[in-house]
C-alpha cells in the first residue's frame, strides 16, 4: 500500500484529524508544518509560525522542474510571492496535504490535480516544485 512508503510522522498523522494537544502556542498545524515535518520523527513546533514558513520552505530546499521523489514539495504561489499552500508529493499524481489549520481538516492523500482545483483556481498563482536539502536518500 502506499502510505507503508511514508515517514512515520506522515503515516502517523494520515488520516486523523489535529486533536487540541496539537495547538502549541495557540496555532493548530497547517498545511506548510506538515510538509516541513514530513520527514520529521518529532515535529517541530517552530513550523507552525506561518511567518517563517515561506522563508524555511525556500531556503531548506532546491528548485525542481518537477515533482519526482517522495517528498518534494508542491508550493502555490500567490503573485505577491507567498507561498499560500504546500504539499508532500508521495508519487504519480499523490500528495500528502493538510488543507488548513482546523480541528476540522484533517491530513490526507489527495490527487494532485484536486489541491490544484482548491489552490491554483485564485487569480495569478502559480506552482512551484522544491527538493528538502535534508531529504533522506
Amino acid at each position: 500500500m502506499l502510505f507503508r512508503s511514508l515517514p512515520p510522522l506522515a503515516r502517523a498523522r494520515l488520516y486523523t484529524y489535529p486533536s487540541i494537544s496539537d495547538a502549541v502556542a495557540g496555532r493548530l498545524p497547517d498545511c506548510h508544518w506538515a510538509s516541513l515535518n514530513f520527514f520529521s520523527e518529532d515535529p517541530t513546533p517552530y513550523y507552525l509560525d506561518s511567518k517563517c514558513t515561506n522563508v524555511l520552505l525556500l531556503q531548506d530546499s532546491v528548485p525542481i522542474e518537477a515533482p519526482s521523489a517522495l517528498g518534494d514539495v508542491v508550493c502555490f504561489v500567490d503573485a505577491a510571492g507567498n507561498i499560500i499552500h504546500s504539499c508532500v508529493f508521495v508519487a504519480h499524481d499523490v500528495v500528502f496535504t493538510k488543507n488548513g489549520a482546523s480541528l476540522a481538516a484533517p491530513w490526507i492523500l489527495q490527487r494532485l490535480r484536486e489541491t490544484r482545483a482548491i489552490y491554483g483556481a485564485r487569480g495569478g498563482t502559480t506552482i512551484r516544485y522544491l527538493r528538502p536539502k535534508n531529504r533522506p536518500v
